[in-house]
């Protein structure tokens, strides 16, 4: 049995996990006997990109409806769309129908503040501010001009 890790470019703008790609994936993963994950920061990038995406549509949405209310001599019904009230409920959705396609979800790790504070100064220190880029190249051509027996401050015959 093999482990089949789901990455964002698989699902990538398939908000509904209804598109040929991720259906057929389930439905061959589950003849062949394998599994199929997808990590929960995944799943965040998703909702995000759903909420960017939806936040987008409906602003142009309610600009043209207002447009045309200004520009309609009759009264439009139609009243804009609420934003957070459209896209509140996606993230439940979106975990309904992972269940639905039998996809397996990973949670985010159980790393402690303090370790990953411990990494990010761990990397600080290896890459401690470096000189300039000038000095570097200066002290390189002095060094390559010693071992060759000249000096970089020699002007060239």
């Amino acid at each position: 049995m093999n482990h089949i890790i789901i990455d964002t470019n698989v699902i990538h703008l398939d908000f509904k996990l209804n598109k040929a790609r991720i259906v057929t994936l389930c439905n061959t993963s589950t003849i062949l006997g394998h599994e199929i994950f997808i990590p929960e920061v995944v799943i965040d990038e998703i909702v995000k990109q759903y909420d960017e995406k939806a936040e987008e549509y409906i602003n142009s949405f309610n600009k043209a409806l207002q447009k045309l209310s200004d520009l309609s001599t009759s009264p439009i019904t139609q009243t804009p769309i609420d934003t957070k009230g459209f896209i509140s409920n996606y993230r439940n959705e979106l975990n309904n129908r992972i269940k639905q396609l039998g996809i397996g979800i990973i949670p985010y790790p159980n790393t402690g503040h303090k370790i990953m504070v411990e990494r990010e100064l761990e990397k600080k220190k290896r890459h401690a501010f470096p000189p300039p880029r000038k000095s570097r190249i200066c002290r390189r051509a002095g060094s390559a001009a010693r071992r060759h027996g000249t000096s970089s401050k020699q002007k060239p015959a």
